[in-house]
């Protein structure tokens, strides 16, 4: 992925542009880590759209706000 986050937001956009559902990680840790934030951004990007402005491209804060979600949205698996 690489990056950081300009990595992490770019797969976050990718996955929702190829309607992936699910999630596939090779490595631990940070790599775990950002693989948990595409599948919270890939439950929430049409809501985000719809609720925010029309858009779906995943930031900072639209991530940071997908998780406050109450009830938290299902997720896709992550493998």
């Amino acid at each position: 992925m690489g990056g950081a986050e300009d990595g992490l937001l770019k797969a976050c956009n990718e996955a929702v542009s190829v309607n992936a559902d699910c999630v596939l990680t090779i490595g631990g840790g940070a790599v775990q880590d950002a693989g948990k934030f595409v599948r919270l951004w890939l439950s929430v990007a049409t809501a985000a759209a719809d609720e925010i402005d029309g858009e779906k491209k995943a930031t900072v804060q639209r991530i940071l706000a997908a998780q406050n979600k109450d009830p938290m949205p299902p997720l896709p698996p992550q493998i």
